[in-house]
């Protein structure tokens, strides 16, 4: 669920926390750290995820603005939240 629709937090690290909630998104996140990945690269890297769920995750991720989606087929972290998130 984007963050949008999820609860408004007085503290940064509360909405942050909210955000990179469930199995996979500190695992994506982790491998995207050192350099951008296809989502190819990022399937065959947590070999435990489905593609299904793989796909979710960045599209959440992209919308909360976590991530930034490049071509299509590569992704990267941003920066930095956007400040809407926060309450």
């Amino acid at each position: 669920m984007p963050v949008s629709q999820k609860k408004r937090f007085r503290l940064p690290i509360d909405s942050m926390l909210s955000i990179i909630d469930g199995r996979w998104k500190g695992s994506i996140l982790w491998r995207l750290l050192s350099s951008p990945m296809r989502t190819s690269e990022l399937r065959r890297s947590i070999s435990e995820i489905t593609e299904r769920m793989l796909i979710r995750h960045l599209h959440e991720m992209v919308e909360d603005g976590i991530l930034l989606r490049h071509d299509k087929k590569q992704y990267r972290r941003t920066s930095g939240i956007r400040s809407h998130h926060m309450a």
